[in-house]
């Protein structure tokens, strides 16, 4: 924090590690960490207590007041979820389409309970959801709650966004776009196919001679593991559990059903494929049979 700093903050403690590793290295704060302020220049600082979590991509930044409009809004609240605004670095005329907050059509500022969430993803037909960077999570919370994201995978703020909001009971959404979110080339959203191999992901690349293939691999199969986690996290879970089902796992059981045409399975993933199968619309064995279409079944 520079300049003026009306709600007095004046620790911030980063994590040193990505969050595509585990979420537990951030619940680690055995690190000294500087801070500049108004009234606290060039202050060392030990770790004491930590409030708040909110993440900060390396490719994107937060408008100025960012933590603060978070702050003034985290009274009471689990989540603090605030929007963003995409934009393409090279090419300002693609378009992103609706943000995720925007797809609940929100009129105004609102608190929300999970229960309340989910009714709203159920009325609204949303049944993919994703949270990571587009808020502030009270971290009391968050260690009460015992999530992490899962270790190994990619779009992992789809799981962690779902269980985390289905277990808050007080969550705030801020209609604000207080994250700009920049999408360049070799990003995971812009992905090139000459990128460097993720160095968790390099045992499934090696299983494949063709890089794409790997990857479309990897994102399905990540999608398979995710479901499994979600199921886990259902089968503990004594109210709500079947309109969770029916509103979140076709998406995830769709988006990886072709899993079954690949021809190497570094994962050991494939023959627990049977559980999906309630969750989709046609048989696995319809799936097994078009193999030689799985390029045109890609999802990005």
């Amino acid at each position: 924090m520079t300049n003026e700093n009306p709600y007095n903050i004046y620790k911030i403690y980063t994590a040193s590690t990505h969050a595509t590793q585990h979420t537990e290295s951030i619940h680690n704060t055995n690190i000294t960490h500087t801070i500049n302020t108004t009234n606290n220049n060039n202050s060392t600082l030990q770790p004491q207590q930590i409030d708040y979590i909110i993440f900060l991509d390396s490719d994107d930044y937060w408008k100025p007041y960012c933590i603060e409009e978070c702050i003034k809004h985290s009274d009471g609240v689990d989540i603090v979820w605030f929007d963003f605004l995409p934009f393409y670095e090279n090419d300002s005329n693609k378009e992103w389409g609706a943000t995720m907050q925007e797809c609940f059509k929100f009129q105004e500022d609102v608190k929300l309970s999970g229960r309340e969430w989910l009714d709203c993803c159920i009325e609204k037909k949303i049944n993919s959801f994703y949270f990571a960077w587009s808020g502030l999570i009270d971290f009391a919370f968050l260690k009460n709650i015992r999530l992490y994201f899962l270790k190994g995978v990619i779009h992992e703020d789809h799981n962690f966004g779902c269980l985390l909001f289905l277990q808050s009971e007080n969550i705030y959404v801020l209609k604000d776009k207080l994250y700009l979110y920049r999408i360049r080339e070799n990003s995971i959203t812009n992905a090139d196919p000459n990128l460097p191999v993720p160095h968790y992901a390099k045992h499934i690349y090696e299983a494949f001679s063709d890089k794409e293939m790997a990857r479309q691999y990897h994102k399905k199969g990540s999608m398979l593991l995710m479901f499994f986690e979600f199921v886990e996290f259902l089968d503990k879970k004594s109210c709500n559990e079947l309109r969770i089902r029916e509103n979140f796992l076709p998406f995830y059981a769709s988006y990886c059903e072709s899993l079954v045409a690949f021809s190497h399975d570094p994962l050991d993933i494939i023959t627990k494929m049977g559980a999906i199968e309630p969750y989709l619309k046609k048989s696995l064995n319809i799936a097994i049979n078009s193999a030689s279409q799985i390029q045109q079944n890609i999802i990005d």
